[in-house]
């Protein structure tokens, strides 16, 4: 069994051992089909795992996927010498690290996931944001950090982060979604494991370019298998609970995505699988979206135009962090453009501590006196104050840089379809528990014992954000569509930081 090639070689792009480097996927459509894959594979894991709390011990699940994991690594790509290349031994030391590296990869890291997470606590919403949409956004940020246009793709990959929070919080209203408000301790050690696991997978991914897969399949495997046997062998379980479909696809799905991220390797491969990884959400509400229209698993229960929305932005941020350099440029825009991208970006900011949203809360305490609160959510708290800065962050680094013409198109585009999706948006928190306000009313939103009410405020400094924005890459595109000194970019030098 081998999958098909997924790189393609070329021959200045080798590494010092001689094996070809794997800087790029070979076709955009394989590109998009391992996507694809990732996406689904993580949204999958993530439905099953959840279906899991409570119902099987987290060793059985945990084993099962990292055992599954080492078995379809070694057989995908041990040995694999399809490149010809010749293979070149490494230090035993270094295979013992991948070794372990594997293993607390595919069997440490989530069983520390599954330690901290429970059936109603944190909620699911929040589960999700740090163990898919967080997860792929790092890797984004780590992929983008080593090659060309990192700036922009570190900017696409904030505003990709908040959609998925744009998504995820609209999964219910009112919400149950709150970072790092309740239950912050379990979220705090769900975000360590999200950047562990990050690290670990970039290494080994790095380490397979450099050394091939006949070099590094073996110790991987056996990293992952071993941990996942270790576990299974402390749980002890039977044979129907192994044979359970909720794990069986649990693993599946996990093995699938492990495989494929070491795969696609650790440059441009990075940035498409942690896209797909990002993305899970909003697949995951696509999932619920189909069920409740056929009415499988009864009433819908999340908010359409704005999970619509928040799912368009990403959709969006996706398209910045994978778009190619422009092949065509000239020379940047001038001082007018770049200052208003400046005003544009410090407005925005503004925005962040501007008061946002009003807040209303009605409920009732149990000694019968009624419990009853006004303030103001801050910028910083709500998803639109986010959007507003993130754009105004892509839009600064394009314009500073360069645009090419469809580059400055696909901006502009991205400026219409954020403008569109912040009107919906603009009422959705970060949060919803607070703090100071009794837990036996929070409890109750939703019900008739209590009532929590959201009113946008007038929101100027996001609005003047926004515009700016607007005037700064639509200046940006006239100089770039208009004028005729387009050349073409082989011949120009350009700084690192360039687009």
């Amino acid at each position: 069994m081998r999958l098909v090639r997924l790189y393609r070689t070329e021959g200045e792009g080798r590494t010092q051992s001689g094996l070809p480097r794997a800087t790029t996927l070979s076709r955009p459509g394989l590109a998009f089909v391992v996507w694809v894959i990732v996406a689904l594979a993580t949204s999958l894991r993530f439905v099953m795992d959840t279906a899991s709390v409570g119902r099987f011990d987290a060793r059985v699940v945990v084993g099962v996927s990292a055992l599954l994991s080492g078995l379809l690594v070694a057989t995908v790509h041990w040995p694999n010498r399809s490149s010809g290349a010749s293979e070149h031994p490494a230090p035993a030391l270094s295979l013992l690290l991948m070794a372990i590296a594997s293993g607390l990869a595919q069997a440490g890291l989530p069983l520390l996931v599954f330690a901290n997470r429970h059936s109603d606590a944190p909620a699911g919403s929040v589960v999700a944001f740090w163990t898919t949409a967080f997860v792929g956004v790092v890797l984004v940020g780590v992929g983008a950090a080593a090659g060309r246009d990192r700036l922009l793709r570190l900017a696409a990959a904030l505003l990709l982060l908040v959609s998925a929070a744009g998504v995820l919080a609209n999964w219910e209203r009112p919400s149950s979604f709150s970072l790092l408000v309740r239950y912050t301790g379990p979220q705090v050690y769900m975000a360590l494991a999200a950047l562990a696991w990050v690290v670990i997978v970039f290494y080994l991914a790095a380490r397979v370019e450099k050394l091939g897969w006949a070099t590094s399949a073996l110790p991987i495997a056996i990293g992952s298998g071993l941990a996942g046997a270790v576990l299974l062998i402390g749980s002890a379980p039977g044979l129907s609970t192994l044979l359970s479909p909720i794990i069986l696809l649990s693993a599946g799905a996990s093995a699938v995505l492990y495989l494929m991220v070491l795969s696609v390797g650790p440059g441009r491969g990075a940035l498409i699988a942690g896209t797909a990884i990002a993305a899970a959400p909003a697949a995951i509400t696509l999932l619920t979206v189909l069920e409740s229209a056929v009415g499988i698993m009864g009433p819908r229960p999340i908010l359409v135009a704005p999970v619509i929305g928040a799912s368009a932005v990403g959709a969006c941020a996706i398209a910045i962090a994978l778009a190619d350099s422009p092949r065509k440029r000239v020379v940047p825009p001038g001082r007018l453009a770049l200052g208003l991208a400046v005003a544009a970006l410090l407005a925005a900011a503004a925005g962040l501590l501007a008061p946002a949203l009003g807040v209303a809360v009605r409920g009732g305490l149990s000694n019968g006196e009624v419990f009853a609160a006004d303030f103001t959510m801050a910028g910083f708290e709500t998803v639109a104050g986010w959007l507003a800065f993130a754009m105004a962050l892509i839009v600064l680094v394009s314009v500073r840089s360069g645009l090419g013409r469809w580059r400055a198109a696909g901006i502009l585009g991205a400026l219409v379809v954020l403008a569109m999706a912040w009107t919906v948006l603009r009422t959705m928190p970060l949060h919803t528990w607070v703090t100071w306000i009794p837990p036996e009313v929070q409890q109750d939103y939703g019900t008739e014992f209590a009532s929590l009410v959201f009113t946008p405020l007038s929101s100027a400094w996001q609005l003047i954000g926004l515009s700016l924005s607007a005037l700064a890459a639509g200046l940006g595109a006239w100089s770039v569509w208009l004028l005729p000194e387009a050349v073409d970019a082989a011949s120009v030098p350009v700084s690192e930081g360039r687009s």
